[in-house]
């Protein structure tokens, strides 16, 4: 789900307050399963994802419909393709 199709369907509201969870979110797989740096711009509404030296970004909605597993396993065959 892209950012856009998010808002037409939930508001603009509804993706400021899950951009702020999450971060949370993030910080727990990063601390439990090592996911790298990242980075969130509310003012963009991407994700940032330092990878290897390079940067990933994808929409807060996408990376938010994404189970933890589903996202490790985005990330993984990201950074597998880049190398």
């Amino acid at each position: 789900m892209t950012n856009k199709e998010f808002i037409e369907k939930y508001g603009n509201r509804e993706l400021l307050d899950i951009t702020d969870s999450l971060y949370t979110r993030l910080s727990v797989l990063k601390m439990n399963r090592g996911i790298g740096k990242f980075r969130i711009s509310k003012r963009k509404k991407i994700v940032y994802f330092y990878i290897g030296g390079t940067i990933i970004h994808l929409e807060v909605a996408k990376v938010y419909s994404l189970t933890d597993d589903k996202l490790l396993s985005l990330l993984e065959q990201i950074t597998l393709t880049l190398k």
